[in-house]
């Protein structure tokens, strides 16, 4: 049986700060909201700055809120832990994540790539461990150039979600508008749209996020076990030259 890959179940999105998901992935959350699965979004940090960390705060109930998250609703979680401290809090996050575990328990999580900045290292670092037995992609929030190289084996085409993906980012306002402005958010997902799609598709105008499949748990054995699915953890699928998928042990 050849396995299939698809953004399934129930979600979660981890992001190290207030407002990473929002930038990173806000379209592929509110696509996935609006086929009616379910999803969490879990943020790990907070200002060490008292009334900044309040503030921070509010920004992300409030954008949380347009997509029905709430911490009432059980699918919004905040860390509170030290922003820039989070490499220094590694026992602290895992409790955290452990606990979301058990409180939302997802099937698919997304979560930083392992990046420059040491918050975003800290999250993927424990997000890995704790979520082994799940689907894991990995995003990207633009950071200032040189940038290291992102190469997604998945995109998601959010043409249809790009307003409520600017709307998501716009309540940050405290935030540098080089990475949630309007033209922001357009200039970034309109480059993924074309560098994935502009090869087959001329479409002049398209948005999208991309993704790298860290981990695929796929069935391997429906037919006989079906009460019991159980992950191939080798899995991947690899984008080839041309432009086209493939599946790779």
């Amino acid at each position: 049986m050849m396995p299939t890959q698809t953004i399934s179940g129930k979600l979660l999105f981890i992001g190290a700060h207030p407002d990473d998901i929002e930038i990173a992935c806000g379209g592929t959350a509110a696509k996935c909201v609006a086929r009616a699965q379910q999803i969490a979004f879990a943020i790990a940090s907070c200002e060490i700055d008292v009334a900044r960390a309040k503030k921070r705060e509010l920004e992300a109930t409030k954008a949380a809120k347009l997509l029905n998250l709430s911490q009432r609703n059980g699918n919004l979680f905040f860390g509170n832990l030290p922003d820039t401290q989070l490499h220094e809090k590694q026992k602290e996050l895992r409790d955290w994540m452990k606990g979301i575990a058990g409180a939302f328990n997802p099937d698919t999580v997304f979560v930083h790539r392992l990046d420059k900045h040491t918050d975003h290292q800290a999250v993927h670092q424990v997000a890995i461990g704790v979520f082994q037995a799940n689907n894991v992609f990995l995003y990207k929030v633009p950071r200032p150039s040189p940038d290291d190289p992102f190469t997604p084996n998945h995109v998601e085409d959010i043409s249809d979600f790009i307003t409520t993906t600017i709307a998501l980012c716009k309540c940050h306002t405290s935030q540098d508008p080089i990475y949630v402005s309007k033209d922001s958010v357009e200039t970034n997902s309109h480059q993924c749209f074309i560098e994935w799609y502009g090869r087959h598709n001329l479409k002049s105008k398209g948005y999208a996020e991309g993704f790298i499949i860290h981990a695929s748990r796929s069935i391997l054995n429906e037919v006989t076990r079906p009460d019991k699915l159980l992950p191939n953890y080798n899995v991947r699928v690899i984008k080839k030259a041309d432009g086209t998928l493939k599946w790779e042990d």
